[in-house]
């Protein structure tokens, strides 16, 4: 299972990384040329939201976990 996750994510970096030489291309010319940039200006809008998704995952759910386990772990009702 572990291998599996392992190429889950290789795949997605991969996925992800391949529109970076063209990227690269039209920084260095500074034209588009032939390219229309709104394929790549959707592929950076959703990769940014996905990363937003993941830091705030990351680090905000930790924080709410220990308010709610703060606020909730009482036993309130079971006093008397």
């Amino acid at each position: 299972m572990k291998m599996l996750k392992i190429a889950a994510l290789i795949a997605a970096i991969l996925l992800n990384a391949t529109p970076l030489y063209d990227g690269y291309r039209m920084l260095k010319k500074r034209s588009t040329g032939s390219h229309v940039p709104l394929p790549a200006c959707a592929m950076l809008c959703n990769a940014s939201i996905w990363t937003l998704y993941g830091v705030r995952l990351r680090f905000f759910h930790r924080f709410y976990d220990d308010v709610f386990y703060f606020f909730f772990n009482f036993d309130v009702f079971n006093r008397y």
